[in-house]
């Protein structure tokens, strides 16, 4: 995985520690084409990377300060970007009381994703600060006065003196496919929240890590303007984003799905005169077929390139390469787009700027809970019951959750609440939107575009920060039914919203907005008004057929592959690691029980496992099952 890496020994020299290191950062090479690079190296600071050609990562320096810079800036000449960097690390190293307030200032209108290291030459003193979202994941680890900074998840974790598996972040990855808050898979070992400043004193040994902003989704400033207002503003500031994250020299590539997300990505960049193609894929079951035709409308009437790519099952060797990155920061169900990534580089060459939608399917709707939630408690309950069927999420009932991990039910719960009582918003509709950006966004979905970079460089302009920040600040009502999304889709390309949308791979297209026809809308509003009056009526009968006949589970039988299901077995039984952390008699009954539980479920287990395996045994069965089909995607 590419990226920096940054160990600083505050109590003396890492002499003891450099083959260590020297094993960890060539482990963060993962393809024929990454090298290893030490950018600064003395007794007690190491700062190394590995990265391959193409990778956005550079240093530059005035008399007092060394900058290395992760990532992209967007918007700024060289230059300009230098100079503005170079003065907030002017403030960060004073004395002045403002210096979160300057960094706060200059991070939320700063658009990028990036880590930025700054290293004062005389004293070697050290500040880090990354952009509001943490786009690029990085993590850290402090123990024994030793401070370990990376982007890379298998190098913080080669690098810690004791792999302790936190328990409470396996059961909340079963129920949401991500940790909450700063958790990862391992006790000591952080994923660093967006706009934090971390700041290292040798003389004396001070280490400090602090959040300068954090996102308050109650704020709504442009709910005083129409929905025509807010369109245009939005589109200007979408078409400059879009614009901004093709460096010259490079050529946009478009993941365009049939959905609304990707198309106007597309459809900016075409406006924008940027050099842009589009690529999309069918998986093995023909699932996303539905997809690629309304992509190959899109593509035609934008007049741009556009292939079309056939992926296979996941096999293996695939998820290896996804856990070999990534160890469960991102789930195996997702191993086949390793496919797409690969394709897309063969056929553009390493010189792209990779584009997906990722984000238009949070910013752009009402994210509020379907019904009223009074309290914290009720919040939690919303969260278990309902919301853990958001796409992607296992169906693994919370108890047996408790059972694997060796945890309580309640203790699990009051992890849930003490993470969303931590929100700063009062209301429990928009902690809950602060739980879905955060949690299923944050940690979720920017590691998945983090798996792509292992390719080419990956971006989306969904959260570009003046962009995201203004959508954010828009009321919720004007999101409802598209439309908001449609009236800057408008004004970015009127085509793109006559074009009917996918959603989830049905594989009939549903109109956007009110662009469909009457007899649509007419259909559309029946609908819902049956599905509201067939819920009032089941909270009456429910109850009472439950009262009088007793409450039945319905019958459920999904098949899994036999090689999965082998795999998994063998992970269980032999795998000693998995033993001392997990519980092997709950394991063994979910597999026994297999055709209870979606294929997500069976991917987040495998994940969990694997990882454990990984971690704990140095190796990985999954490089036994390499040419096997492995494939759990939904």
């Amino acid at each position: 995985m590419p990226g920096l890496n940054v160990v600083y020994n505050l109590k003396g020299p890492l002499d003891d520690k450099g083959p260590v290191l020297d094993r960890a950062v060539k482990a963060c090479c993962v393809a024929d084409d990454y090298r290893a690079e030490h950018l600064h190296d003395d007794s007690a600071l190491v700062i190394t990377a590995a990265r391959y050609a193409d990778y956005p990562l550079r240093s530059f320096e005035n008399d007092r300060f060394r900058v290395i810079l992760d990532g992209r800036i967007y918007g700024l000449a060289d230059d300009a970007m230098q100079h503005q960097v170079l003065t907030v690390a002017d403030v960060l190293f004073g004395q002045e009381s403002s210096r979160d307030q300057t960094l706060r200032d200059w991070l939320t209108s700063t658009d990028g994703e990036f880590v930025a290291v700054v290293l004062e030459k005389s004293t070697g003193r050290l500040v880090c600060f990354n952009d509001i979202f943490c786009r690029l994941p990085l993590y850290l680890s402090y123990e024994d006065d030793v401070l370990v900074l990376t982007r890379n998840i298998r190098f913080a974790v080669d690098t810690l003196p004791d792999k302790r598996l936190d328990r409470m972040a396996v059961a909340q990855f079963c129920l949401f496919d991500f940790a909450m808050g700063r958790r990862t898979f391992f006790e000591g070992l952080e994923r660093v929240a967006g706009a934090s400043l971390i700041e290292v004193e040798p003389d004396g040994g001070r280490f400090d890590k602090r959040v300068v902003y954090t996102l308050n989704f109650e704020q709504k400033a442009h709910a005083d303007k129409s929905i025509e207002a807010n369109g245009r503003r939005i589109a200007a500031l979408f078409r400059k984003a879009c614009r901004d994250r093709v460096p010259e020299g490079y050529k946009a590539v478009v993941s365009l799905s049939g959905g609304m997300d990707s198309r106007v990505v597309a459809g900016a960049l075409r406006a924008e005169g940027v050099d842009v193609v589009a690529a999309s894929w069918v998986d093995f079951r023909g699932a996303a077929r539905a997809d690629a035709e309304i992509a190959r409308r899109v593509a035609r009437t934008l007049d741009i390139p556009w292939s079309l790519g056939q992926l296979r099952r996941a096999e293996g060797r695939d998820l290896f390469r996804t856990l070999q990155i990534k160890l469960g920061q991102v789930y195996l169900g997702t191993s086949h787009l390793v496919q797409h990534l690969d394709r897309v580089r063969q056929l553009y060459g390493p010189k792209i700027v990779y584009f997906s939608g990722n984000g238009g399917d949070r910013v752009n709707h009402d994210l509020r809970p379907h019904r009223p939630v009074r309290d914290l408690d009720e919040l939690v309950e919303h969260i278990l019951s309902y919301e853990r069927r958001l796409s992607g999420r296992g169906d693994l009932p919370l108890d047996e959750i408790a059972a694997i991990t060796g945890l309580s039910v309640e203790a699990i719960k009051s992890e849930i609440k003490r993470e969303l009582a931590g929100y700063p918003e009062q209301s429990m509709e928009q902690k809950f939107v602060h739980f879905i950006l955060h949690g299923q966004s944050l940690k979720r979905h920017h590691e998945g575009d983090d798996r792509n970079r292992m390719h080419v460089w990956s971006t989306t302009p969904f959260w570009s920060i003046p962009l995201f920040l203004y959508l954010m600040n828009c009321p919720d009502e004007q999101k409802r039914d598209e439309q908001l999304y449609a009236a800057y889709m408008r004004q970015i390309d009127p085509r793109l919203v006559r074009i009917r949308r996918v959603v989830n791979q049905n594989p009939r297209p549903r109109w956007i907005g009110d662009e469909a026809p009457g007899w649509s809308r007419l259909a559309s509003a029946a609908a819902k008004t049956a599905s509201r009056t067939w819920g009032l009526i089941k909270k009456v009968y429910k109850p009472l057929r439950w009262r009088l006949f007793g409450r039945r589970v319905p019958s459920r039988d999904f098949a899994h592959g036999p090689d999965l299901l082998r795999c998994l077995d063998e992970q269980i039984e032999q795998c000693g690691a998995i033993g001392e952390h997990l519980s092997r008699p709950a394991l063994r009954q979910v597999l026994r029980e297999a055709h209870r539980y979606n294929a997500s479920s069976m991917a987040i287990l495998l994940t969990i496992l694997s990882m454990i395996e990984y971690v704990y045994e140095d190796r990985s069965r999954l490089r036994d099952y390499a040419q096997a089909n492995l494939d759990s995607y939904v």
